[in-house]
């Protein structure tokens, strides 16, 4: 079993997505049990895209396909948002497709992505 962070986190394992400046990881909600998803970017570094993530999230609540926001702060020198696992990602979903979707699905997702958004 990992780490425990937080009161109710325990951290298992980095996932294979580091972006420009924030690492992911797989946890577990010890007290829904409920798998989730947190993201750490360095409060030091030069570039902060998660405070304005955490925002974007916020202002799709509710959406088909946006995780939930379980917790969004500061702790031990890192930005910190805990977010709900979806599942699959879409780059997991295209590396399963050999790297090439049909014509159909980029048609369906991009359906998706102007039907639900409300930016």
């Amino acid at each position: 079993m990992g780490c425990i962070v937080r009161e109710n986190l325990a951290l298992f394992s980095s996932l294979t997505y580091v972006w420009i400046t924030d690492e992911v990881y797989l946890a577990c909600d010890i007290l829904s049990g409920n798998a989730v998803i947190i993201k750490l970017e360095q409060v030091k570094g030069k570039e902060h895209f998660l405070h304005h993530e955490f925002h974007i999230y916020a202002k799709l609540e509710g959406q088909l396909g946006i995780p939930r926001v379980h917790w969004f702060g500061t702790e031990g020198g890192f930005d910190a948002m805990v977010i709900d696992r979806l599942g699959q990602s879409l780059d997991d979903l295209f590396v399963c497709c050999d790297s090439r979707f049909m014509i159909k699905t980029v048609l369906l997702l991009a359906e998706q992505l102007v039907c639900h958004s409300k930016l």
